[in-house]
């Protein structure tokens, strides 16, 4: 009899020792999906398509100049960025590219040159100049007429912005 009545402790005991198996399974999965990506605190986007529609304005260009400053609380550098070819949005024959500046920390694009070709994928901001959708993939060298994703980013952009960027 006494058998009979530690039958629903063993099972309760077991099914918590379950699910606690459970639980710890999936924190373990998803800290390391986490680190399959860029641990900066900004978005990530795993396709053309949400990479593209994050951005108001796409655009090829050349910086021209960069300045430095710390307006707004952390270094961030100020480009002003020559337009040779709009995909997405408007933009005048010059505009300013607002981002973290290189080195700084962690959040910061890595090789942005002045005097270099870019396809920027932009955020504008009122009266401010506009972001980068993210730092690892806001941005595509321009080398031998192709545009090259940063090492942070598995996501191309879409033919119909190629060519009306005219890269490859």
């Amino acid at each position: 009899m006494r058998e009979a009545r530690r039958a629903p402790h063993v099972l309760a005991i077991a099914a918590t020792a379950l699910a606690a198996v459970v639980i710890v399974a999936m924190a373990l999965r998803a800290s390391t999906a986490a680190t399959d990506r860029p641990a900066a605190d900004q978005p990530y986007y795993g396709s053309t398509e949400a990479l593209e529609s994050s951005a108001a304005l796409i655009v090829r260009g050349t910086i021209l100049r960069s300045t430095e400053r710390r307006d707004n609380g952390y270094p961030e550098t100020i480009a002003t960025v020559s337009v040779a070819k709009v995909a997405k949005g408007e933009a005048g024959r010059r505009i300013e590219v607002g981002y973290v500046t290189p080195g700084s920390g962690p959040e910061a694009p890595i090789g942005l040159t002045v005097g270099e070709e870019y396809v920027f994928l932009l955020v504008p901001r009122p009266d401010e100049p506009a972001s980068l959708v993210n730092t690892a993939q806001g941005y595509f060298a321009v080398s031998g007429g192709r545009a090259v994703a940063g090492e942070g980013s598995p996501v191309g952009l879409s033919l119909a912005v190629k060519r009306a960027l005219n890269v490859q």
